[in-house]
């Protein structure tokens, strides 16, 4: 499959679940019994996970996972 023609999806889509990730981050930080942005936080990195894997970004999907 050639994934070029996704790159820019790929790059737009873990712009966003980063940003979900850091901002998620700062709210927990800011107020650590909020379970619910915890869950955010593991939601982003598990679709920027699976986006990695469908690229073929290999080494980004272990990283995600781990």
């Amino acid at each position: 499959m050639d994934t070029n023609e996704y790159l820019d999806v790929f790059i737009d889509e873990s712009f966003e679940n980063l940003q979900l990730m850091n901002n998620s981050l700062l709210e927990l930080e800011s107020n650590p019994k909020e379970i619910n942005k915890v869950n955010e936080i593991f939601r982003a990195a598990h679709t920027l996970k699976g986006m990695a894997a469908t690229m073929g970004f290999n080494d980004l999907s272990k990283l995600t996972h781990q």
